[in-house]
């Protein structure tokens, strides 16, 4: 295995490309784990995997300009539904076994605006994902 250092990630939201406003993106998934201990278990617990879930945390230096993060993210929280599709892989380059694409949807739950004097306005958010997470390869 590689071991690589995060410089070239690729984010989109609403189809708009937010790369280059993301500091951190986490994308993470799990399930609720479902306990299926019966008698025969030998005193061992056992567990089967529930519904699954995901959340995706982004950090972003905030720009009000079109095509990035408000002028992206306010009408989708607006909406009222807010929910929206995204994507992110390591690299911008092309999707493959090595730097898969993962795709979804998730729900514009918060929004903020503003920051802190002498500095960079920061836009710090969790997202839950809505249905399915695929992972494209190719």
């Amino acid at each position: 295995m590689a071991v690589i250092v995060e410089t070239n990630r690729r984010v989109t939201v609403n189809a708009v490309v937010l790369s280059t406003f993301v500091k951190t993106a986490n994308l993470t998934m799990e399930s609720d784990p479902q306990d299926s201990t019966t008698m025969g278990g030998s005193g061992w617990k056992t567990f089967l995997a529930g519904l699954r879930s995901g959340t995706f945390t982004l950090n972003f230096l905030n720009d009000y300009a079109a095509a990035a993060t408000d002028a992206t993210l306010w009408p989708i929280f607006a909406s009222g539904t807010g929910v929206t599709a995204f994507t992110t892989k390591q690299d911008s380059g092309t999707t493959t076994a090595t730097n898969p694409e993962y795709q979804g949807n998730l729900v514009v739950s918060q929004h903020s605006a503003g920051g802190t004097v002498g500095e960079i306005p920061k836009l710090d958010v969790s997202y839950p994902t809505t249905g399915v997470i695929t992972r494209a390869v190719a």
